[in-house]
């Protein structure tokens, strides 16, 4: 008898553990797809495909508040949803920087996702800028701070070069801005993308690269090269609607120009 049930006590364990495991291994694929969706959103400009992930992400933080992956990629929804005043200022998205800055010093103070915590951050604040010129003086030297403390916590996270690179090539000379540096920042996150293990559970930012790099190319008068950028922008995200209804018409008016000059 005594033998009998702990066969079944077993067995229930056994079956069990196999839901959970069942359940977890569905919850890495929604979890999959939902980044996927990101991708597609970011390369689609898809406001309400952004809405849908940042509900489901919600859902999943509100039923594990320690799930970090799910709030850091909250934090990244809200960047990225912060990022549609600049091409739609009717969009109501200014509550999305302080829930993002909030969720990234929550993910930095525990030391979860750190590297990409700040790089995120520091996304926000950049955005925060561009809505807000006065608003430089104080981010700026932050944003220089965070970036410099995601290096060091992670001297693999590409995503941190790249936003390293905007930060430069869009600072005035004056205040010691480059292009030339912005370059050589985005080839750094290239380098970085090329080495970086394919089972990271963050990924996103090498077609963005290939575009801030075309426009590097641009303002240096290296078209070709700023051709060439864009369609490897093109070719990993073929909806990139940033890449072709905006940076490739406007090489193309500088190309023909160009062209026209020199006759």
């Amino acid at each position: 008898m005594k033998k009998s049930l702990l066969i079944a006590a077993l067995l229930i364990t056994f079956l069990l553990g196999n839901v959970k495991l069942f359940c977890q291994d569905e919850l890495k694929e929604e979890i999959k797809e939902a980044v996927q969706s990101l991708d597609v959103a970011y390369a689609k400009n898809d406001f309400d495909t952004y809405m849908e992930v940042h509900s489901f992400f919600e859902r999943l933080l509100s039923m594990n508040a320690d799930n970090y992956l799910a709030k850091y990629y909250l934090a990244y929804t809200e960047y990225r949803l912060y990022q549609f005043k600049q091409q739609n200022p009717k969009v109501d998205v200014e509550k999305y920087y302080e829930l993002g800055v909030e969720k990234c010093k929550d993910l930095i103070a525990k030391k979860q996702f750190e590297s990409e915590a700040m790089t995120i951050l520091s996304g926000l604040h950049l955005m925060h800028i561009a809505g807000n010129q006065m608003k430089a003086m104080e981010l700026v030297p932050l944003i220089n701070e965070l970036l410099a403390k995601a290096h060091g916590a992670d001297t693999a996270n590409p995503r941190a070069y790249i936003l390293e690179g905007i930060l430069i090539s869009n600072t005035p000379p004056m205040f010691g801005g480059s292009p030339e540096k912005g370059l050589q920042l985005y080839a750094k996150a290239i380098s970085l993308f090329e080495s970086a293990k394919k089972d990271s559970p963050i990924s996103w930012g090498l077609a963005e690269t290939y575009a801030w790099i075309g426009q590097g190319y641009v303002v240096t008068k290296q078209l070709d090269k700023a051709k060439e950028a864009y369609e490897k922008a093109l070719k990993l995200e073929p909806d990139f609607v940033w890449v072709k209804m905006a940076l490739l018409p406007q090489l193309e008016k500088l190309t023909k120009q160009q062209a026209e000059s020199g006759k």
